[in-house]
């Protein structure tokens, strides 16, 4: 597997995500998670992040960012869905 500079932001971006909600629960009583949440957040987020590094491999540089738009907007209606609920 090819070592790309990117990875470790890719990842540390997606971790970091999971710490505005944890951050929300301290300034807000608005913004309450479970231990559940947190745990289908960091799921799905990994997904993510899983099919971000696959896109990445494909050959044309024009198709990578098609893909990866379209995967990172799959998850913004998912998510968006999973909060309705």
């Amino acid at each position: 597997m090819q070592r790309t500079p990117f990875r470790p932001w890719l990842w540390g971006g997606l971790a970091g995500l999971l710490l505005i909600p944890l951050a929300g629960m301290q300034l807000s009583a608005e913004v309450d998670w479970t231990g559940a949440d947190f745990a289908l957040a960091a799921l799905l987020l990994a997904l993510l992040g899983l099919a971000i590094e696959a896109v990445l491999r494909l050959p044309s540089a024009a198709l990578r960012v098609t893909a990866v738009t379209g995967v990172v907007a799959g998850f913004a209606v998912l998510w968006g869905w999973l909060a309705t609920m």
